[in-house]
């Protein structure tokens, strides 16, 4: 997970906490810096001092939430500021939760944690039924063109598992095909979630399947080994099917996953960058491409 500290004393000793915790982390000492980072880097979760130079941590919390692909990451304000009046502006202004100082490396740990788990929570009942719903009104002896979406997870329990951001970005794709249906009566997409590497080789195999399907989208998180994957897709040689694979962002893909993605022929596609809206597009060039019909 991407972590944004935004902090101007001790910004260095808690980054190196939080990659002790395996976390990848950048460091701002400003909010005029910090902004320029969300510009170039896609942040999981915010870190965020209330007193900085310049603009306030306040501030900073405000003009982040304006962004769109901001509006629901986590924010977590740290501050020596202690009073419930405090807490409640803070609140007020978008955070998630609080962190007084001085804390420890393991209250820390344990309040980023608490927050990802209250995230968790929020969408394990209606949002995961509906991601749930239409990968079993699959029907397998139909017609319909399809989407496999390697996720890593179908089940409701392994789909509550996995991380609030994650969770997000592929509520984004299974939202733009069902708009797309809404609006394309003649058209009628379906999708499959893989929950493994192995599990989308097979589906790719399986002519049935294979006939059907106009895009494949591979997660970065899906369980399974996706250099062999990719391996395995360069001998198949692929052509009918668009590929996709997506990161959290490119410059913290390894040099096996960035091989994998050219063996298998895939496209990279950085999460921050891929909205409903982003998907939809795809999914409207892709009709287009293969049926020459605009959505």
């Amino acid at each position: 997970m991407m972590i944004l500290v935004v902090e101007d004393k001790v910004a260095a000793i808690l980054g190196k906490v939080l990659q002790n915790s395996g976390h990848t982390v950048e460091l701002a000492e400003s909010g005029e810096t910090a902004l320029e980072i969300i510009h170039r880097t896609q942040i999981d979760f915010f870190l965020i001092d209330w007193m900085l130079p310049g603009m306030t941590g306040l501030d900073l919390v405000a003009r982040i939430r304006e962004q769109e692909r901001y509006r629901e990451a986590p924010v977590v304000m740290i501050s020596s500021r202690s009073g419930k009046e405090d807490i409640a502006t803070a609140v007020a202004v978008g955070i998630d939760s609080y962190l007084t100082k001085p804390f420890s490396p393991a209250q820390l740990k344990q309040k980023i944690e608490a927050v990802l788990q209250q995230r968790r929570a929020v969408p394990e009942s209606n949002a995961l039924r509906q991601i749930l719903k239409g990968h079993q009104a699959f029907n397998p002896t139909a017609g319909d063109p399809l989407v496999l979406l390697a996720f890593g997870a179908r089940t409701e329990d392994d789909l509550a598992g996995a991380d609030p951001i994650e969770i997000a970005s592929l509520e984004a794709v299974v939202a733009a095909i069902q708009a797309f249906n809404r609006e394309n009566t003649w058209f009628n997409l379906g999708y499959l979630l893989a929950d493994s590497t192995g599990e989308m080789a097979r589906y790719l195999k399986k002519w049935s399947i294979r006939e059907r399907m106009m895009l494949a989208v591979l997660w970065t998180r899906c369980k399974g080994n996706i250099p062999v994957l990719g391996r395995s897709l360069s001998v198949q040689k692929i052509d009918d099917v668009a590929l996709y694979m997506v990161c959290s962002q490119r410059g913290g893909l390894s040099g096996g996953l960035q091989q994998a993605c050219k063996d298998g022929g895939m496209t990279l596609l950085e999460r921050g960058d891929m909205d409903e809206g982003a998907w939809r597009q795809l999914i409207e060039d892709q009709v287009q491409t293969r049926w020459g019909q605009d959505g």
